[in-house]
């Protein structure tokens, strides 16, 4: 299990339980972000007792009354929540379950999971400076208390990422192939690296080359979804592919490429696209996701990440070419932050793409009063330079953030490779639907996922976009 805060609430946690001589609880409602084997949960409120709450409130204990308890997970089966209980250790103790935790947290978290059905049940008790953290789950199957993996805090500016004492990932020692990454950056940052779940989404051009800079920083793990076979016309720019691999399906392919770079990263390759299912199911257990599409499917990678409270990094290229003559060579980099109030669909950048999500019969009568594009399947001239150039942008710009690396960030970077020109701005356009607090951010598994021609989910999905933007 994993744990997200967004910036503001893990703030305001720390305001409650400020050391005041004695230990303090609160309790968290959270949304869940659920795959197959795993599931994060997302805070999105706190519940704090008042001083009549307590039962006994001391230096060393404290033990909330059954009237409080009972309307938290009142609020919790209302709202559809998940709850986590959390409270504090003295000054100068880690943060570890004591003894007493051990023998009374078991208990009452069996009694809750007896009473209600369906909900999943965490604790977690931090250092009175809320710099140290150690967690617990309930698993019921197998009526055993697993280690939380890691509670992440996502800033504006910054992924914060705390390994609770019990974590199978806490106390890892710097991985030796990655000496002289740590003499540049930090040992600190590189071995964050080494506890991160990265997504990408597209393994062409650009894809291949971020899944190179991803294997050589040896990342936890690495999921990587793409339908495509390796063509001919593929080898002027993918990364690592011969003729011999023709016909091999990219994900597949750089599944095996990066266990022999990283033979301890986990990877998960999907020979599908964004909207299986699976894959979108995948998405929601990674710390931070690239996209490396040129279709609709931004829009789909843009809301899953919003609503699970993924940072995420959209990368593209372009070429254009014009009576045989180069006009332009670029590319762009968005930088897509939970919480910033600013993402794909509010920015307006990707709106020609909507398209991907109406009806056969809506996308043709559009096409024929020229509101989008009739014809797009005529390929794109594209190189490996420039694929790998943007690639580079686009990895420094997600590592400014994750592992807090020197340099501005911007929601987009922009680059003219004709002109000599690197340009950074940012959006004015905000809180839309998908990126607002009140919309689907950090609602989890509560929001739909977007796939192209399903007219009866997305038409009212996009209606809501719509007026949501207004």
């Amino acid at each position: 299990m994993k744990i997200k805060f967004p910036e503001e609430v893990f703030e305001d946690l720390k305001k409650e339980l400020e050391w005041d001589g004695k230990e303090k609880a609160a309790f968290l409602l959270c949304h869940r972000s659920s795959s197959n084997n795993n599931v994060s949960l997302l805070v999105h409120e706190i519940l704090v007792p008042e001083e009549p709450d307590y039962v006994v409130r001391s230096h060393s204990i404290c033990e909330v009354r059954k009237s409080f308890i009972n309307r938290v997970y009142k609020g919790a089966i209302e709202t559809q929540s998940d709850v986590i209980k959390v409270h504090t250790h003295p000054p100068g103790f880690p943060a570890i379950f004591s003894p007493i935790d051990e023998s009374h947290e078991p208990k009452f978290i069996r009694h809750i999971d007896s009473k209600i059905e369906g909900m999943e049940h965490a604790s977690l008790v931090f250092s009175s400076a809320f710099d140290s953290v150690d967690g617990w789950h309930y698993e019921p199957d197998s009526d055993e208390f697993l280690p939380v993996e890691k509670v992440s805090i996502i800033r504006k500016d910054s992924l914060e990422i705390l390994l609770p004492f019990r974590s199978q990932l806490s106390g890892k020692a710097l991985d030796p192939a990655l000496d002289r990454t740590a003499l540049a950056f930090g040992e600190g940052r590189v071995k964050k690296n080494g506890c991160l779940d990265i997504g990408v989404i597209g393994a062409g051009g650009l894809g291949s080359a971020i899944i190179e800079l991803i294997a050589r920083d040896r990342p936890k793990s690495v999921l990587i979804s793409d339908p495509d076979v390796i063509e001919l016309t593929n080898l002027n720019r993918l990364v690592g592919a011969t003729q011999e691999d023709i016909g091999r399906n990219k994900a597949e392919f750089y599944a095996e490429y990066v266990k022999t770079i990283s033979p301890d990263t986990e990877v998960k390759a999907y020979r599908s696209s964004f909207y299986e299912p699976a894959v979108q199911k995948e998405l929601t257990q990674t710390d931070f996701t690239f996209g490396c599409v040129d279709s609709g499917a931004r829009h789909a990678i843009n809301q899953q990440c919003s609503a699970h409270m993924i940072p995420y990094f959209d990368l593209g290229a372009m070429i254009q070419s014009k009576d045989g003559n180069t006009v332009f060579i670029g590319g762009q980099v968005f930088s897509v932050v939970p919480g910033k109030h600013v993402c794909l669909s509010c920015s307006g950048v990707f709106d020609s793409l909507l398209s991907d999500y109406l009806t056969p019969q809506d996308r043709v009568a559009n096409a024929a009063q020229g509101y989008i594009d009739g014809d797009n399947t005529i390929n794109s001239p594209l190189v490996a330079h420039l694929d790998f150039f943007i690639a580079s942008l686009g990895y420094y710009e997600a590592l400014k953030y994750v592992v807090g690396l020197p340099g501005t960030q911007s929601f987009k970077v922009y680059f003219d490779q004709l002109n000599d020109k690197i340009s950074r701005s940012n959006c004015k356009t905000e809180k839309c639907l998908v990126c607002r607090e009140d919309g689907f951010l950090g609602k989890g598994d509560k929001v739909p996922f977007l796939y192209p021609d399903d007219g009866k989910v997305n038409n009212k999905i996009l209606t809501l976009l719509e007026a949501g933007k207004t």
